[in-house]
C-alpha cells in the first residue's frame, strides 16, 4: 500500500497538468499492464513492477522497445503509452518518493562490534605497465562499409535509438579474437563483424572461444520461448 501511494504522489509531480482520473489510470496500468508487456516482448520473466526496482534496468527495457519489432508495434498501436509509463516507473525509482520507503540501517549500540561499512574509496593513482594489441581503425572502418552500423545479432540501431549522436556507432567485433593470435597478422572486413555492446559482452562471456553470431541469436530465440 505505502509503494502505491509513493507511486501515487510521484505521478503527481510528473502529470502536474493531468487530472486525478489520468494519474489513477496511469497507476493502475504501470501495475497491470506494463509487466505484462515486458514479459510479452523484452526477454524477462518479471512477474510484477515491484520485483524489479532498478531504474537503471527499467530505463534499458525502454530503449530496446525501439530494437524489438512486437515491442515498437504494440507500443506505437497505444501511441506510446507502454514508454511513457516505464518513463514515470523509472523516474519514481530514482525519486525521494521511493528512497524514502527504504530501511534505514540501525545504529550499532554495541560498541564492541564492527560497524557495517558504508562508504568506499577510489580514485587513488596506480601505476601500471601492460601489454595491449594493436587495432587498426581502417579494418574497423572497412567492416562498418560493408556490414553497416545495425548488431547483426540483435539488430540494434544507436542511430534509431539515440538519434544524430549514435549515427556511425557501433562496436566491431573480431570473430577470431586477438588475443588468441601469436603476432601481427592480416585482417579484412570479413573477419569481423558489427555489434552491439550488449551482444559483444556477451559474445565474450565464453572464453577463450566467444559464442558465434549463431549462437548468440540461439540463445535469445531460447530465452524468448521460455520466458
Amino acid at each position: 500500500m505505502k509503494l502505491r501511494n509513493k507511486l501515487g504522489e510521484s505521478l503527481a509531480r510528473q502529470m502536474r497538468f493531468a487530472s486525478e482520473e489520468e494519474r489513477t489510470e496511469m497507476a493502475r496500468f504501470i501495475e497491470t499492464e506494463l509487466p505484462v508487456f515486458v514479459r510479452r516482448h523484452l526477454d524477462t520473466g518479471l512477474e510484477s513492477v515491484w520485483t524489479c526496482t532498478s531504474a537503471s534496468q527499467w530505463q534499458e527495457w525502454r530503449t530496446r522497445i525501439a530494437t524489438v519489432p512486437g515491442a515498437k508495434a504494440e507500443n506505437d498501436a497505444s501511441d506510446g503509452l507502454f514508454s511513457k509509463a516505464i518513463k514515470y516507473f523509472a523516474y519514481f525509482l530514482n525519486s525521494r518518493f521511493y528512497r524514502d520507503l527504504q530501511v534505514k540501517p540501525k545504529k550499532v549500540k554495541d560498541i564492541a562490534s564492527r560497524p557495517q561499512q558504508t562508504t568506499y574509496v577510489e580514485g587513488n593513482v596506480v601505476q601500471q605497465t601492460v601489454d595491449r594489441r594493436e587495432r587498426d581503425p581502417q579494418v574497423r572502418q572497412a567492416c562498418i562499409d560493408k556490414y553497416g552500423c545495425r548488431c547483426m545479432v540483435c539488430g540494434f540501431d544507436f542511430k534509431a535509438v539515440y538519434g544524430p549522436v549514435g549515427e556511425g556507432y557501433i562496436e566491431v567485433h573480431h570473430l577470431l579474437p586477438i588475443s588468441q593470435t601469436d603476432s601481427e597478422h592480416e585482417v579484412n572486413p570479413d573477419d569481423l563483424r558489427p555489434l552491439c555492446a550488449n551482444c559483444h559482452a556477451m559474445a565474450h562471456r565464453r572464453r577463450p572461444d566467444p559464442f558465434s553470431i549463431e549462437e548468440l541469436k540461439q540463445l535469445i530465440e531460447d530465452a524468448a520461448r521460455q520466458a
